[in-house]
């Protein structure tokens, strides 16, 4: 029987340290790559653990902007710089974990303000990193920027 991601989220938010002694192969996609991409990344997390800790990376970035979609490169740069992950050319083994960003994303949507309610999960300087990615999506897509809605008289 699968769990949920309510019971996962719960069983995240419980842990006293998120870091296992063993690393673990995820491959990152997602759904909705123009062409199907992978990318590979060592993680020192169960599953359940990575799942939230993408999940988590992905609400913060809404949070600043919410029509901006993290794709597998940005996510890996999150994770290498605030959670001691690792990003690899090829796999390193054959046994390996697949996380697709949108079936992530769907996945936990129910349980977003759980999920960034947990402090373990928090990484000072996290937010201006991604409000850097969401700057460089402005810059491509000027039309998406909010205008300034005060106005003076």
């Amino acid at each position: 029987m699968s769990k949920t991601s309510v019971q996962i989220v719960e069983k995240v938010s419980k842990k006293k340290k998120l870091e296992t002694s063993k690393n673990h192969l995820y491959c990152l996609t997602h759904t909705y790559d123009n062409e199907p991409r992978k990318y590979w990344v060592s993680a020192p997390y169960t599953l359940d653990t990575f799942d939230v800790i993408v999940a988590f990376i992905q609400y913060e970035c809404s949070e600043i902007e919410e029509s901006f979609g993290m794709d597998q490169e940005d996510v890996i740069k999150v994770l290498e710089r605030f959670y001691g992950c690792k990003e690899l050319e090829t796999p390193d083994r054959i046994s390996y974990y697949e996380v697709d960003l949108y079936e992530n994303w769907e996945m936990f949507c129910g349980t977003a303000d759980q999920i960034q309610s947990i402090e373990l999960l928090k990484r000072e300087g996290l937010n201006e990193v991604l409000a850097e990615f969401v700057e460089v999506f402005y810059q491509s897509k000027p039309e998406w920027r909010p205008k300034n809605e005060c106005s003076t008289v």
